[in-house]
């Protein structure tokens, strides 16, 4: 039997990232100068789409309208003419509404640098001008992130006003995009020489809210940086009333954006280089491990009870300590050992290990590059992939790894999975070693997920759970393809009925929004409150919140309190479907967001715009 071996090279991989789950809603804003007007519209959950208003003649561009409808219904509010698409690159979170779009609204012209832009009716140029009524709009060509990216650099002649850049995933507020398509030295002279010799005062329009997220890693990066410290504090109250943290301007940019404090001695020490354009990649590969980095150093081997006990699980004041990586994780000879992977920006895969034979599956395998660097590091073989549902965050990287690893094998219920060989039904049981995983069908979320229930031959410790995107900590999926009932099954009769002491290894890192939403819903709960100051103290730390335990989720989860007279009570319901029903829906209108930003997007199945793009990512 073939697998993908430690020893197994791992080419550059040049994709994009996505991803989806829970998403909350955010407010826009307009910010209005005497000769342009610029609408942000908050788009899938971390995106920004923006309506350029030129005040003189009321003609309007929309840059990167991924969302349509709420593009037009803002044309329609400020009643003015849309003429032009500005597209920064091709990505479908940017570029996946231009076809729907042009339907919507015909003879548009729809800009933009590569040719996998959708609807593009003209491919620019690096200083290619055009015009939006009477403002003019320079063309920069920025590749790195793709290849084709492009930002927008509008000017009035004559203004006085500060100019505007859109930057879509080049340059965010104190950070810059991945070199999904480029190189260091690329992205140096898009943030430096490009974009950096921009009129200081340009105000910035950038693609993604990501900036506290940012921030956190330009103070690891200059921990003595005061315009840091400052824009940080700024920016989290800033999202406390749920307001953008955008614009910034180019001159804001070089105090505390370390990508762009490259030639800054502080910022070269950290990176332990010299030379700007090597501290470039020194930095943006230390922040592509840094989020939630620690989940990748913690082991959960099986789990001993003498790590995870009921005492530890019922006491309030302990939620959580059975995380800590001081615990002590106790196995078996032949114990199996469960790594958790952040990738993207807040979703898990996992990588379980068979410590007898060295034999590994991968759970929802999204980063194909990182899971390899992880198999040749803990020197095992791997021989399978289980994915717990077909949407791009968590399949993206199976017909990757199927190209590396011959032979490997991919289980999943759902045709839409990539590199399917193995459809698996409903309680079907699966060997790998002395592991045991039952799959048990959990429709809803989409019609055809799966989560995984591991054992192990002969071990008395407690079993593991990989829940994908039907059971979060704290929360539970949204219902894209399925019904309350088809959860409500899920969560009691499916999952509720495992084993209490069960670990729930989900697929997201949404702890702390889904456990305020189960604050709004039971304020009297001291399981939820404890559990949501230790969840935040984590999330500061930047360290995983899971596993959780089905016995924990009972306590301060509300998708599995659904009969108490609480839940109950908050949702004028009483029949526990109808109170499921209710909560889903007012989670899905929940509308206060207070930590760093968690960025997601659901995907847009209603317009069916997925499916297309997936072998554009």
């Amino acid at each position: 039997m073939q697998g993908c071996t430690s020893g197994d090279a791992c080419p550059v991989w040049l994709r994009a990232f996505f991803l989806h789950t829970e998403h909350e809603q955010r407010k826009s804003k307009t910010v209005t100068q005497a000769d342009m007007k610029v609408e942000l519209l908050p788009a899938l959950t971390d995106n920004y789409m923006y309506l350029l208003i030129d005040e003189e003649t009321k003609e309007a561009a929309i840059v990167d309208p991924v969302q349509p409808q709420k593009v037009l219904d803002a044309v329609k509010k400020h009643g003015v003419k849309l003429t032009t698409v500005l597209t920064t690159h091709h990505h479908w979170d940017h570029a996946g509404g231009n076809e729907k779009l042009v339907k919507m609204e015909t003879g548009l012209r729809v800009y933009g640098g590569d040719s996998r832009v959708g609807a593009l009716t003209q491919k620019v140029s690096h200083l290619t001008t055009l015009k939006v009524g009477s403002l003019n709009v320079k063309c920069l060509c920025t590749p790195c992130h793709t290849s084709g990216h492009i930002c927008y650099y509008v000017t009035k002649p004559n203004s006085s006003e500060p100019p505007a850049v859109f930057t879509g995933d080049t340059l965010f507020v104190a950070g810059c995009g991945k070199f999904f398509e480029g190189t260091p030295e690329e992205m140096y002279r898009a943030l430096i020489e490009i974009l950096g010799s921009l009129d200081p005062e340009t105000r910035v329009y950038c693609g993604h809210e990501y900036t506290i997220n940012n921030l956190k890693f330009a103070r690891h990066v200059e921990p003595n940086n005061v315009n840091i410290q400052e824009k940080l504090a700024w920016a989290k109250a800033k999202y406390d009333s749920g307001e953008p943290t955008i614009p910034s301007t180019i001159a804001e940019e070089f105090t505390y954006n370390p990508f762009m404090r490259v030639r800054e001695k502080t910022v070269q020490q950290h990176a332990g280089e010299t030379d700007p354009i090597r501290t470039m990649g020194a930095i943006r590969k230390e922040k592509d491990n840094f989020r939630l980095h620690a989940a990748d150093l913690l082991k959960y081997k099986r789990f001993s009870n003498k790590c995870f006990t009921a005492e530890s699980v019922t006491d309030l004041n302990s939620f959580g300590s059975s995380f800590s990586p001081q615990c002590t994780l106790v196995g078996g000879p032949g114990s199996m050992k469960v790594k958790v992977v952040s990738v993207l920006e807040d979703n898990y895969m996992y990588l379980v290990i068979e410590e007898r034979t060295r034999d590994a599956v991968a759970v929802d395998a999204a980063v194909p590059k990182r899971l390899l660097e992880i198999v040749r590091r803990e020197d095992v073989v791997l021989r399978a992939v289980l994915t717990t549902h077909h949407h791009w965050d968590h399949a993206r990287g199976n017909e990757e790894l199927a190209r590396l690893c011959p032979g490997l094998r991919v289980y999943g219920a759902d045709e839409r999975i990539g590199a399917l060989t193995h459809k698996v039904a409903p309680n079907e049981e699966l060997t790998f070693g002395a592991i045991h995983v039952r799959c048990l069908f959990t429709p809803c979320h989409t019609s055809g997920h799966m989560c995984y229930f591991m054992w192990e031959d002969g071990s008395p410790d407690a079993p593991a759970l990989f829940s994908g995107d039907t059971l979060f900590v704290g929360g539970c999926g949204k219902f894209f393809e399925g019904t309350a009932e088809q959860m409500y099954t899920n969560l009691t009769q499916v999952l509720g009925a495992l084993p209490k002491e069960t670990k729930v290894f989900c697929g997201h890192e949404c702890t702390v929004r889904n456990l305020k939403f189960a604050l709004k819903v039971e304020p009297e709960n001291e399981a939820v409150k404890k559990k949501l100051a230790w969840a935040k103290q984590r999330d500061d730390d930047d360290l995983p919140t899971v596993p959780s335990t089905l016995q924990e989720e009972f306590l301060y989860n509300p998708f599995l309190r659904v009969t108490e007279e609480a839940v109950q009570k908050f949702t004028g319901k009483t029949e526990p479907v109808e109170v499921l029903r209710a909560l889903r829906t007012e989670k899905d209108n929940f509308k206060k967001p207070k930590e760093r930003p968690h960025p997601q997007a659901v995907l847009a199945f209603d317009w069916g715009l997925f499916s297309p793009f997936l072998e554009k990512k």
